[in-house]
C-alpha cells in the first residue's frame, strides 16, 4: 500500500516543496546507532522535498543540513510544509 502525499496538517506535499521533520519514526530504536544519530539531527530542520519513495515515503536530502551525501526516507505524515516549491502563478 502506497502512503499518500499528507503532511501532517493535512497538505499535500509535492517533489520541490520544503518541509521540516517534526516527528521521528517509531521503528527508528531498531536501527543502528548512526542512523538513530542522523535522524536526531534532522529533527525540526526544514529540507527540500526530492522525491517520493516506491511506497510513498517521502525523500529528502540531508547534505547541506546534516550530514554528506545522506538521504533519508520518511513518512509524510512525520512532515509540515513550510512553504511549496512552485512559484504562484506558474504555469
Amino acid at each position: 500500500m502506497r502512503l499518500p502525499p499528507i503532511d501532517v496538517l493535512g497538505r499535500r506535499l509535492r517533489k520541490g516543496d520544503w518541509a521540516r521533520l517534526i516527528a521521528l519514526p517509531d521503528d527508528l530504536k531498531k536501527c543502528p546507532a548512526h542512523v538513530r544519530r542522523i535522524f536526531r539531527r534532522a529533527l525540526g530542520l526544514t529540507f527540500r522535498v526530492d522525491g517520493f519513495g516506491r511506497y510513498g515515503y517521502v525523500e529528502l536530502d540531508l547534505t547541506k543540513k546534516v550530514a554528506h551525501l545522506e538521504f533519508i526516507y520518511v513518512e509524510p505524515h512525520l512532515l509540515r510544509r513550510t512553504r511549496t516549491g512552485h512559484a504562484k502563478g506558474a504555469v
